[in-house]
């Protein structure tokens, strides 16, 4: 099962809760696993899969951690 947490603004797309688990049959695309969940890809500015940094073209496999934050503004 991947596990999915939103980060800031993003936990409005899953009625506020912070972790969401998705289980994924086989290496998924970022992109489609986030229309599953409903969340948008323009709202996610900022993907660590496993401690690292990603871009939204990664893949995705059962068993990966994924934190996502939306875009940062600020002066």
């Amino acid at each position: 099962m991947a596990r999915v947490r939103l980060n800031l603004t993003l936990k409005k797309y899953s009625q506020n809760e912070e972790l969401v688990e998705v289980r994924i049959q086989k290496d998924t695309p970022l992109k489609t696993l986030l229309g599953q969940i409903g969340l948008p890809v323009e709202e996610v500015g900022l993907i660590i899969r496993n401690g690292r940094w990603e871009s939204i073209e990664c893949t995705v496999r059962e068993e990966d951690e994924l934190d996502l934050f939306p875009f940062l503004c600020g002066g």
